[in-house]
């Protein structure tokens, strides 16, 4: 049987985060937001050139280069509430 890990908040006796683990936790969290971005830059970069290529493709690619940017917008959407959300959770 597994049981529950409580947040450290819950546990009785409890006295905070060290300043240690604060700036693990904001370096991790930096990190791990740069490395989103840096993601999405590139995922932008690419479908920027594969937009404005010069093919003889047809409508059907150009439908489907769309419904690939929504994707895309979609997930930026979904990053920057949650990074909004840790941004209010800081405060």
């Amino acid at each position: 049987m597994s049981t529950k890990k409580l947040p450290p908040n819950k546990i009785a006796g409890w006295k905070g985060y060290t300043l240690e683990e604060m700036r693990y936790q904001e370096a991790y969290l930096s990190a791990k937001l740069h490395i989103e971005r840096e993601l999405l830059l590139r995922d932008a970069s690419e479908l920027r050139h594969n937009w404005f290529a010069s093919s003889g493709e047809g409508i059907f690619s150009r439908v489907g280069t769309l419904v690939q940017y929504a994707g895309y917008g979609f997930t930026a959407y979904r990053f920057i509430k949650q990074a909004m959300e840790l941004m209010r959770k800081k405060r």
